[in-house]
């Protein structure tokens, strides 16, 4: 049956269902087509805006810039107390020194105050001998001699205190003067280092603001996306309401179209049948009256020879 249909249904059908039902046709495959590109619009929209804050130069760059700013604000730290640390020591330094000189200082003037002692005791003890006792001259020199080199040896001894209370105030302002030199230079290294932590610290403040800048535009970009994939969302969501209200008017045109064709291929075959048996009556027919043509013949024939046979016998 589908075969015959196959074969004899062109040129039975009009031409106008054939076109509105091509027509209808092209109409869904247009409307699909419409929906796949808006699908895959939405599918690219939303991988870009999931990797839009994952690789964002900017910020990374930022972060990193961030972090390496305050790992140098660490190491400017650690160093800035070593410099104090320092500082602390070589004041400590100069004072145990300064105490030092002061008790040197001290002990060297109570040694030449009990030497100007001894002297004055040794000169009492001589004067009053020289009026207790009137020695011989010789005795006296002796004595006198004695008494001047024992004068000299305490001179002597006090000169080189004095020397070496010289040398140690000259120790003493030279370690001064190193610890005042190296006090000087602490606190240049000391003064840079705060500069560069301002600056650090004002840089770090503008990479903090250019972040929080960053941050919200992104926040910005990420509202606008947002309401970007939710209006694309309801436009798909209003697409795909009106594809499948669009399918199911397809459906029911194919089946009405199904039962049309269904009632013109049972039209058809009736109409078919009938076809049919008036063909094979008119071919019955036809056999028929030729089979009486010959028959007919075949008499006349037989009419013929048994004519000429009687004329041929009178």
């Amino acid at each position: 049956m589908s075969s015959s249909f196959t074969c004899h249904y062109p040129y039975y059908f009009s031409l106008y269902s054939i076109r509105s039902f091509t027509d209808s046709l092209s109409g869904v495959l247009s409307i699909f087509a419409s929906v796949a590109i808006l699908l895959i619009a939405r599918q690219i929209v939303k991988q870009n805006f999931e990797k839009t804050p994952c690789n964002h130069p900017r910020t990374d760059e930022l972060m990193l810039r961030c972090q390496q700013l305050e790992h140098q604000l660490a190491v400017r730290d650690s160093q800035y107390e070593d410099l104090q640390s320092t500082t602390a020591t070589s004041h400590a330094k100069y004072l145990r020194l300064e105490k030092h000189y002061i008790s040197n200082e001290e002990r060297y003037r109570g040694q030449c105050e009990e030497l100007e002692q001894r002297n004055t005791l040794l000169k009492s003890h001589y004067e009053q001998r020289r009026k207790d006792f009137r020695l011989l001259p010789i005795t006296l020199f002796t004595e006198r001699l004695i008494l001047a080199n024992k004068m000299w040896q305490q001179k002597k001894v006090t000169n080189e205190t004095q020397n070496q209370l010289v040398l140690r105030e000259k120790q003493v302002n030279r370690n001064a003067f190193e610890a005042f030199g190296d006090k000087l230079l602490l606190s240049n290294v000391i003064w840079r280092q705060q500069t560069e932590l301002k600056g650090l610290r004002e840089e770090v403040e503008k990479l903090k603001k250019g972040r929080i800048r960053a941050i919200s535009s992104q926040a910005k970009r990420m509202v606008v996306d947002t309401r970007r994939e939710g209006m694309v969302g309801e436009l798909c969501k209003d697409l795909t309401r009106e594809v499948e209200e669009e399918k199911r008017k397809v459906v029911e045109l194919q089946e009405q179209h199904g039962k049309e064709v269904k009632s013109v291929t049972a039209e058809w075959e009736t109409k078919y049948r009938e076809l049919l048996r008036e063909v094979e009556c008119l071919r019955l027919g036809q056999e028929a009256r030729l089979i009486e043509q010959e028959i007919s013949n075949d008499m006349e024939d037989r009419l013929r020879s048994r004519i000429k046979e009687l004329e041929g016998g009178f």
